[in-house]
């Protein structure tokens, strides 16, 4: 009797410990998008991990940009003095678990994005537009 209820209790608490894991697993995703604005690329990484991420950033595999996004957030990079053209940002992220985890990668991504020439006199007016308070106006898509 007491050996059927002891299966029994450990089979309900296996099941109850698998059952409260699973949508940490299930939905797990990070993933990034960059963009490509006048000589400038602008990187977010977001994620829905449960530990925070420490990222690497590099586009056309030159210098390289370390991010942190935190748990379950999002963080974003601006790459400066990027040549034109079809440029490719890689990024690469790894879990930051508490000490006794190993990290894990989550994210190894490499995609295209477009690269315009600088143009002095929007860039003049986008530095108004977000020194005034109206980023999200800007005409360069990387400061927005």
């Amino acid at each position: 009797m007491r050996r059927k209820m002891f299966r029994a209790v450990v089979v309900a608490l296996s099941g109850a410990a698998v059952v409260a894991g699973w949508p940490a697993m299930a939905f797990a995703d990070v993933n990034q998008d960059p963009v490509g604005g006048r000589e400038r690329v602008k990187v977010t990484v977001t994620s829905t991990e449960l530990d925070p991420l420490g990222c690497s950033v590099t586009v056309d595999g030159g210098g390289n940009r370390q991010i942190d996004v935190p748990a379950g957030g999002r963080q974003s990079v601006l790459i400066s003095q990027v040549a034109p053209g079809i440029r490719w940002v890689h990024t690469v992220c790894y879990t930051r678990p508490p000490a006794p985890a190993f990290p894990k990668l989550v994210l190894d991504s490499k995609l295209e994005v477009a690269v315009d020439l600088a143009n002095p006199v929007l860039d003049g007016v986008d530095g108004m537009l977000v020194g005034g308070g109206s980023g999200t106006l800007t005409t360069d898509p990387a400061l927005r």
